[in-house]
């Protein structure tokens, strides 16, 4: 989510559809959500890739990043929508509890996250960095065993308008005799996970229970078991007193198994029927939360088969159907929501107007923020409204929209295929698949405004070293998108290297005309659990601009960089 709004370019887990930047899929989600009928949206408040840290180092918080959090609950507000925000992640190392081991210099391991007092420190200031954060768009402040003892209190004391859950899979300590509900029976090696549901629960500050329910994961796929897990954490939390939300659950459908749709609609039907029934009579449960969703033409990554992955689902699967079902059939239970405006907190500063920012009269470009002083980078938000074949480039309180190499037009409204365009494969020659020039010369910055170009406001394609200098395209191309480009980065343009897996090119100036062999590049992923997977991601294959070609001087075009990274191996 956070990545989402911040505008990066490349996702970790799923794709950008083609042509759609992150905060067009993050509205369209939330606009979907709104239409089918959901009203709770549970995310990161950070976010799961290096590369677009929200914390860098301890205390040290990325702007741009953080404003993509800010981005995303201002959406949320304007639909009408609740968020439930996961502070840090027990199991990823980017922003997670490993992070906070490594930062902290004392702990020797995960486990000691929990016990570490540097660790605890480095928590609480982050919790105190989101919480207290001013949202940059609306001014507002987020209306949002030993250590949950401390660190209960101490973010009700930060926060004590909303509630505060833990987010654990909901496992029973060896010593509970409910152990025997655990994956995998009695002896499972979830006693040892360091958590106790009931003993969890009952802390003081924490407002209600959570639970999971991952039947492949934990290698316990039945039916049975997710009935009676989703029974027993409902009947605990009716016994110390506390609502429950199943608060994660999903079920795989993996290319080259046995998995079907019809499967995994079973056993969402299952959950969601259970969760209902123990709602309806009155009991502790309250809700329930598939993961994930994606919207139509993302894509998973290609350890977990491409497509929609093993858990994906989208608002045209059968599934999405059992999910807005159970939406609309848990609202009966809850009937008219009470006015509890005079019961509530002195109101938040209200939110400015900026219309007078508005460029070219399209809403949401401009200025935004409580003084309508911060600038909106309407390339990265999708909200310029550029024509097809036009590049966007983001100014200070506004943005351009000029047309590609080989086509004319204003670019605001129109582009259309010149001359110059139909006689541009000619200029451009190849050996063969998988053929790379031997020496492949010095990697050109990517034009400005040029396919595959990214205006990318969080920094992370400059911090990357396969795109040094701003080399190579970010978001997918084809080969005549790199043709383009490399007119438009003349006269220095002498050919481009294509990777026709990733849709990828990096410019080339100089370099030799013999071509070798391309090796095929490896590609590295962890699947869902944590197992570090190598497949193909193709072969890179030089295309030379011909001798004698008419050159195309273009205002845009970059340096050359001198210390240009060996594209057979940038893969991204």
């Amino acid at each position: 989510m956070v990545e989402l709004g911040a505008g990066a370019p490349i996702l970790y887990g799923a794709t950008l559809p083609l042509g759609v930047t992150g905060p067009q899929v993050l509205r369209s989600l939330m606009d979907q959500a709104v239409t089918t009928g959901l009203n709770v949206v549970r995310a990161w408040a950070h976010t799961v890739s290096p590369q677009y840290a929200l914390q860098t180092a301890p205390g040290q918080f990325s702007e741009p990043i953080f404003r993509g959090l800010d981005y995303a609950l201002d959406q949320a507000r304007r639909r009408g929508l609740k968020m439930i925000l996961a502070f840090i992640d027990n199991w990823d190392k980017t922003n997670g509890v490993d992070k906070f081991v490594q930062w902290s210099g004392t702990a020797a391991g995960h486990d000691q996250f929990f016990s570490d007092t540097n660790c605890m420190n480095l928590y609480k200031n982050t919790v105190a960095a989101i919480i207290n954060r001013v949202n940059t768009i609306n001014g507002r402040r987020p209306v949002t065993t030993s250590w949950l003892q401390e660190m209960a209190p101490y973010v009700k004391s930060l926060d004590p308008n909303h509630l505060l859950t833990i987010g654990e899979e909901g496992f029973y300590a060896s010593t509970n005799p409910e152990r025997s509900f655990n994956p995998q029976g009695a002896n499972s090696w979830a006693n040892g996970q360091g958590q106790d549901f009931v003993a969890n629960h009952q802390v003081p500050g924490i407002d209600f229970a959570t639970f999971h329910s991952w039947v492949d994961n934990w290698l316990d796929d039945d039916l049975g078991f997710q009935q009676n897990w989703i029974n027993q954490h409902a009947a605990d939390a009716a016994a110390i007193g506390k609502p429950a939300v199943l608060e994660e659950f999903g079920k795989w459908i993996k290319a080259g198994t046995s998995a079907t749709q019809a499967e995994r609609d079973q056993f969402y039907q299952a959950a969601y029927q259970a969760v209902f029934n123990n709602a309806q009579s009155g009991g502790a449960l309250k809700g329930a939360a598939f993961w994930e969703w994606f919207d139509e033409g993302q894509l998973a990554p290609a350890a977990e088969g491409g497509g929609s992955g093993l858990y994906g689902i989208k608002v045209g699967d059968s599934t999405f159907s059992i999910i807005q079902q159970n939406a609309q059939a848990m609202k009966t239970l809850v009937g008219p929501l009470a006015d509890c405006s005079a019961a509530r907190p002195a109101p938040n500063p209200p939110v400015n107007d900026c219309t007078a920012t508005w460029v070219r009269g399209r809403p949401y470009t401009g200025f935004e923020g409580p003084s309508c002083n911060i600038d909106i980078n309407e390339c990265s938000r999708g909200t310029a409204g550029c024509a097809a074949h036009a590049g966007c480039i983001n100014t200070n309180g506004g943005f351009t929209c000029t047309c590609y190499w080989g086509y004319d037009g204003d670019g605001y409204t129109n582009c259309t295929a010149n001359a110059d365009l139909a006689g541009m494969a000619a200029r451009y020659v190849t050996d063969g698949d998988a053929r790379i020039a031997c020496t492949e010369g010095a990697n050109l910055a990517q034009p400005p405004g040029s396919p595959g170009w990214v205006d990318d406001p969080t920094g992370s394609i400059q911090a990357n070293p396969a795109h040094a200098g701003g080399a190579g395209s970010v978001t997918p191309v084809g080969i005549a998108d790199c043709e383009i480009a490399c007119e438009m980065a003349q006269p220095q343009c002498t050919s481009f290297s294509y990777n026709g897996v990733l849709q990828q090119c990096f410019l080339k100036s100089g370099g030799g005309r013999t071509t070798c062999m391309s090796q095929t590049v490896p590609c590295y992923e962890a699947n869902q659990n944590l197992q570090v997977q190598t497949f193909s991601c193709g072969t890179w294959q030089t295309y030379f601009r011909q001798a004698g070609t008419p050159t195309t001087v273009s205002a845009s075009s970059g340096p050359a960089t001198t210390s240009a990274p060996d594209t057979t191996q940038a893969a991204g």
